[in-house]
């Protein structure tokens, strides 16, 4: 349950071993459907009553998933090919991915390999 969660997202040992593809996070800040497009508004913030603005940025994955901006660990993208994408995340992962701040280009997703195999 989220209430057995600790406060701060952690990573295991095994997730240092093999990538953030084990880590784990923390408590769910932001509480929104997995399939929920649009803006996250204060109701559904309950610890700091402001939900996502626009412009946050939080330090990686695992704090963008506790504040409901980016719920996947890994994958870059998050939604429905019938539906569209809810997020987008850069991580410096792709040498062609370009970022200006106001936009981005966003050049691969899958067949990397975070296991270090």
């Amino acid at each position: 349950s989220n209430q057995n969660r600790p406060d701060q997202a952690f990573t295991t040992v095994r997730a240092k071993k093999t990538g953030k593809a084990n880590a784990a996070s923390g408590k769910i800040y932001v509480t929104i459907p997995p399939d929920h497009f649009g803006p996250i508004p204060p109701e559904n913030d309950p610890i700091r009553n402001q939900g996502v603005l626009v412009g946050e940025f939080w330090a990686d994955r695992l704090d963008c998933r506790q504040w409901g901006a980016h719920f996947p660990h890994v994958a870059g993208i998050a939604g429905q090919a019938d539906y569209g994408s809810q997020s987008v995340t850069l991580s410096g992962g792709y040498a062609d991915d370009e970022d200006h701040g106001e936009w981005f280009l966003y050049t691969g997703s899958g067949g990397r390999d975070l296991s270090g195999n």
